[in-house]
């Protein structure tokens, strides 16, 4: 009896795919259907839909970049630049890898860190990787209580992050992991308690909130925060605001302050960190693809050349290339110093 509004992704994503199969259709076409929900559960879900579909002869076609969830196909067909390059009924070998996050340490050659168990709405993980000598903090939760209308997410956090740390935050979908992304971004303010990026503290909510931090010009006490710190949604779609690839990249930096040549650097940077090519870069950003989306959403993320990143399931809709390229920028941003906090499904 949940309304949307109230779940995660990973949850609307299940009630979405719920929705579908009970109109019992004779074919079913998922595109990405599971992409907000880690390999274990994913493979789980889909092995019982096509299990059902086949006991009952429905046909079955999924769009999907998870080699996973191809092992459970009974035909495979390989897509390249808009043909059938390969048509076969197994998954070659080649294909199956390690997870995203674990292609990342070993790029980074990383082979241990600390493990931490919290609650919020469920179960949550944390584990904390040093590629660096790591640094002070530059993110604390002390205390923090977040509750939304329907449930209280957090009570009583308190997280400490460090300059040069990699972050990897897991749980199940509904247990979080977004809601903590959004609390440490100042998208969402805490009801009490405090949260604090470089030193300064957000303002908790209500009417109260600014009262601890003095008399300031709130928007720019905000942005002096928000320049450092990136953060990436799960819904790329949702953080394109302009009509062509450019201009989305240099979004973030030209609101905080840079312009002209130094703003057409930060652009160009960031678009080839995240290697994407020339011909894009004037296209209209409603017309890629969600992988396109991501993709571009990251390079506007880092053309502020923030020391936090924030990244919710970043790896979502993404094909190898793909994920290394991320991966690569991740590593280049650890390698500077700064903090990367990953979000994922478990």
């Amino acid at each position: 009896d949940s309304p949307y509004r109230t779940m995660s992704s990973g949850e609307r994503e299940r009630a979405a795919l719920l929705s579908i199969i009970s109109q019992e259709p004779d074919l079913l076409l998922l595109d990405e259907p599971l992409s907000m929900q880690s390999k274990e559960p994913a493979c789980r879900i889909l092995e019982q839909v096509l299990q059902n579909a086949r006991a009952r002869g429905i046909t079955v076609i999924c769009a999907s970049h998870e080699p996973e969830l191809l092992n459970l196909c009974s035909r495979i067909i390989r897509m390249e630049k808009g043909t059938a390059a390969e048509d076969s009924a197994a998954v070659p070998d080649q294909t199956l890898t390690k997870s995203p996050f674990n292609q990342l340490l070993d790029l980074c050659g990383i082979t241990c860190g600390e493990v931490s168990d919290f609650c919020g709405t469920g179960p949550l993980r944390l584990s904390q990787y040093s590629l660096n000598e790591p640094g002070g903090s530059c993110l604390e939760l002390d205390c923090v209580h977040f509750r939304r209308p329907e449930k209280t997410v957090f009570s009583d956090l308190s997280l400490n992050f460090k300059k040069g740390d990699l972050v990897h935050l897991t749980g199940p979908s509904g247990s979080g992991k977004s809601t903590l992304l959004q609390l440490t971004a100042g998208l969402l303010r805490a009801q009490a308690g405090e949260v604090r990026a470089f030193g300064k503290p957000f303002p908790r909510e209500g009417k109260g909130g600014w009262s601890s931090i003095g008399k300031v010009d709130h928007q720019a006490y905000l942005n002096s925060i928000r320049a450092r710190i990136g953060y990436a949604g799960q819904h790329p779609d949702r953080q394109l605001w302009c009509s062509t690839v450019f201009e989305e990249v240099g979004f973030a930096p030209g609101n905080f302050g840079l312009s002209g040549e130094s703003l057409h650097a930060a652009q160009v940077k960031a678009l080839y960190q995240m290697e994407i090519p020339e011909s894009f870069w004037q296209r209209n950003t409603a017309q890629l693809s969600v992988g396109e989306q991501r993709k571009v959403s990251l390079a506007g993320v880092i053309a502020s050349e923030p020391q936090l990143l924030l990244l919710d399931d970043p790896y979502a809709e993404l094909d190898q290339n793909g994920i290394e390229t991320l991966n690569r920028m991740i590593r280049e941003q650890l390698e500077q110093g700064h903090t990367a906090v990953i979000a994922e499904g478990s």
